[in-house]
This record gives structure tokens, sequence and C-alpha cells, in this order.
């Protein structure tokens, strides 16, 4: 009797463990994340441990990081502030477009290159932003000195 009771104990154990492990790996392959399905996410780590996530939550590390958004960039991208100018011939336009934010390399008033705004990080002194390609990130080469109140060079 008591062999059996603990075979049914085990069982449960072992089935309540993959039915947590399923809820907490769901979000994760179903997760529209750039960096892909292997990539869990927050909101997937806070079904579990919501105590650990509402104290995260609250640290400057936290709120310094986030998708890149019109609610949280700092920068202008109107025209007359929407520019750095390396030389004659060569500036930066930072750009709303229909799918984003942008900055857009121009040489010769011709565009060369344009790279959309992701990520950003910062905001207190300065912020920057990066982009995606493929399943990596880089440093947008602006970023926004808000002491200075403009576009200036990333210091990466």
């Amino acid at each position: 009797m008591k062999q059996n009771r603990k075979a049914l104990y085990l069982s449960l154990v072992l089935l309540l463990s993959i039915a947590g492990f399923y809820n907490c790996t769901e979000q994760k392959r179903t997760s529209s994340d750039p960096r892909g399905a292997a990539y869990a996410g927050s909101a997937t780590c806070r079904k579990c441990h919501q105590p650990e996530y509402d104290a995260y939550s609250k640290t400057a590390h936290f709120q310094s990081t986030r998708e890149a958004s019109e609610a949280y960039l700092k920068g202008s991208f109107k025209p007359g502030t929407n520019r750095f100018h390396y030389n004659d011939s060569t500036y930066i336009e930072m750009q709303q477009r229909d799918s984003g934010f942008y900055q857009a390399v121009y040489r010769n008033g011709e565009e060369r290159e344009a790279h959309r705004f992701d990520i950003v990080f910062g905001g207190q002194h300065a912020q920057t932003a990066l982009y995606w390609n493929g399943n990596r990130t880089f440093e947008l080469p602006l970023s926004y000195y808000t002491a200075a109140t403009r576009w200036g060079t990333s210091p990466g």
C-alpha cells in the first residue's frame, strides 16, 4: 500500500512538472520576438516568477532598455532637427517611415543605406539605438544627447 501511494505521488509530481514546463515554454514557441523562437522574453518568465519579475521591473536597468517606439524615442525626427552632417557630402537623417523609425545615410544627396531603430537604451543623459540584422544586433551610428538636445555620434 505504501509503495502504491509513493508511486502515485511521484506520478502526480511528474505530471504537474510536465504541465508547468509546457505552460512556461508555450509562449516561447509562438513568440514574434525578432530574436526568434528560442527567446522566451520576460512575459514568459513572469508567469512562473511573478515576485522576481515585479522586483526587476522597477530597476533602472529594466526601464532603460525598450523596444523603439514613438513613446520612448528621445530625439527629433522633424525636418531641420533630424540631420547630422559628417561633411559637405555625407549626412545621416532620422526618418519616420511606415514601418518604423530609421537612420538613413546619404552621400551626395543619394540614400546609401537605412536601418530601423529596433531597441533603444539609456535616456537620462543619452539614448542609443540598435537594429537587428538576422539574429544579431548592431549599434546605429547616431545617438541622441539629452543635455545637448541633438544627435551626435554613438559611443561605440
